[in-house]
């Protein structure tokens, strides 16, 4: 199934509709081409030619889109946009996006079903009329399309609650809970609810994430919202499905990052 980025109507009240047409354009096509992740992976000609934008024009929104932007209505990374990674891009807030078009998509879906469901078993026409039996044709075509619910991922009734609970997991315990809000207070656009997915690599690194001290969590909170110097091979996630794939090796970073920057900070000097 092809990744989709969801256009909010509120696109027009913020900084980037009042930058040039050109610029407009390259960050819609980004949009469109980004992955799962919000990662967008082409090189700039390739950009330019997707979006039918001159190459020059095309690096210099790219340039503003990796610098600040201090009338963002996200304070996050100082309002940059993007930051540079293998192979292309990575937009800084599309999992806070993502997860708004998810509950919009949601929430269309059951409108239109319960639609279909009213007009399926409409029986009354008056007051004072009677229940009207469904006739055999329409009785085969609700059975039709109910089946072809049951098999359409896309249709089934409730995809947010579908996608994050399997009855055949347990519930939550309440220290996975106090693990996800640990995660979730790592960054500031990391504060929503974790997808079933990343519960059960959350719940995978569960032994990990459980031994840290506060002060590795400070550490780790510190080192994710560094901004790496030109030469600096750091290896920082924006992405929260890809630190909790990471943690360990997140975990060493972030100490070799810390003796790096902060040399006199007291360390435990345990590792994984």
């Amino acid at each position: 199934m092809p990744n989709y980025t969801k256009l909010f109507n509120s696109i027009v009240t913020s900084t980037i509709w009042t930058e040039d047409d050109k610029t407009r354009i390259i960050w819609i096509t980004m949009l469109a081409i980004a992955d799962q992740n919000g990662e967008v992976h082409a090189s700039i000609p390739g950009l330019a030619r997707l979006a039918g934008v001159p190459l020059e024009s095309t690096e210099t929104a790219i340039q503003k889109f990796l610098g600040p932007d201090p009338y963002s209505r996200t304070p996050d990374n100082d309002g940059r946009r993007i930051e540079v990674i293998d192979g292309g891009w990575e937009l800084l807030n599309h999992a806070k996006y993502r997860r708004m078009a998810s509950l919009a998509d949601q929430k269309d879906a059951n409108a239109k079903r319960q639609k279909r469901f009213r007009e399926r078993n409409a029986t009354v026409t008056d007051s004072n009329a009677t229940v009207t039996p469904k006739t055999d044709k329409a009785e085969a075509e609700a059975e039709a399309e109910a089946e072809a619910d049951k098999n359409n991922p896309l249709s089934l009734p409730n995809p947010i609650e579908e996608e994050e609970v399997d009855e055949s997991e347990p519930e939550p315990t309440r220290d996975m809970l106090d693990l996800e809000k640990r995660v979730q207070s790592l960054r500031s656009d990391w504060n929503i609810p974790l997808s079933y997915a990343e519960m059960r690599t959350l719940r995978d690194n569960k032994r990990v994430l459980a031994a840290l001290t506060e002060p590795e969590w400070n550490t780790i909170r510190e080192y994710l919202r560094y901004k790496p110097k030109e030469g600096e091979a750091f290896t920082i996630p924006r992405s929260r499905a890809k630190f909790l794939e990471w943690i360990p090796e997140i975990y060493r970073q972030s100490k070799h990052w810390q003796m790096k920057t902060k040399p006199n900070n007291n360390r435990t000097g345990r590792g994984f």
